[in-house]
């Protein structure tokens, strides 16, 4: 996991250096960068992705402050978790409105700090885990991240990425069961959704971030509801 830290508050600095210190020991694999100026952290954003960027929510207000710098993250790496910083709540409510997103106060606890990396890591190991299919007579693999859903069509199965949908030649029910639960999630008899790429559900529709919907049956509807709210409010 890739962290990047963006903060000219020298004693924060400090305390989270202390801090990501102290979790090398743990399971997480991680690297760090330390940012005091904003300008070099986004020329940095330039040259390399993060999975997680810790930023001060109050720093260069003039600049849009940490909201703003967020968004231009973002604009690069769609899926960036960011961890906002403050000593105040006023911007507790804005920066939770957003996907992948976390708020701290502070001076924050340790063990605050690590619960949320502990949550990062664990999305992060999941999405990057690999798929192999067979279409087309080639064997392929994919990142999990890089699938948005499975479906299955009269009797043909297909794998559909941002790229487009290609035929794999095991069924549905198969794929189902070698793929992490917490990370799909079967919406209907010929639907299998990678909740990372779900926007919103509403009625019996699902609406995904690009664009595409998807039915969700109704048998199947209020396990649906239950499991996208519990991934999002655990992202978020």
């Amino acid at each position: 996991m890739r962290i990047a830290v963006c903060d000219d508050d020298i004693y924060m600095l400090r305390l989270l250096g202390d801090y990501l210190y102290r979790l090398r020991g743990s399971r997480l694999e991680f690297s760090v960068e330390f940012f005091k100026s904003s300008a070099d952290f986004e020329r940095a954003l330039e040259r390399r992705s993060y999975d997680l960027i810790i930023l001060d929510m109050e720093m260069d207000k003039a600049d849009g402050g940490g909201i703003a710098r967020a968004a231009r993250a973002r604009k690069r790496e769609e899926k960036v978790f960011i961890l906002y910083t403050a000593y105040g709540t006023e911007y507790a409510l804005e920066a939770l409105r957003r996907m992948n997103c976390y708020f701290l106060l502070k001076p924050f606890m340790f063990a605050d700090l690590r619960r949320i990396l502990e949550n990062v890591y664990y999305c992060s190991a999941i999405e990057y885990r690999k798929f192999g299919a067979s279409f087309n007579h080639d064997v392929v693999s994919l990142e999990l991240r890089e699938i948005v859903y499975f479906e299955s069509y009269q009797r043909k199965t297909y794998v559909c990425t941002a790229a487009g949908c290609y035929r794999v030649t095991e069924r549905l029910d198969d794929i189902e069961k070698r793929l992490p639960p917490e990370l799909f999630l079967r919406i209907h008899q010929g639907y299998l959704v990678n909740l990372s790429h779900v926007k919103k559900i509403k009625g019996q529709e699902l609406y995904l971030k690009d664009g595409r919907r998807l039915e969700v049956s109704y048998r199947r509807r209020r396990a649906v509801y239950e499991k996208i709210r519990n991934y999002l409010t655990k992202i978020s």
